[in-house]
């Protein structure tokens, strides 16, 4: 696996998180 490709991934994780916490705080 690359660099870049692990990058990628974990930008995309951490946006996952956000967008997870963000509905939550939404939904209390």
């Amino acid at each position: 696996m690359s660099l870049k490709n692990g990058k990628k991934l974990l930008f995309k994780c951490i946006c996952l998180l956000v967008i997870c916490n963000y509905f939550s705080c939404v939904d209390l």
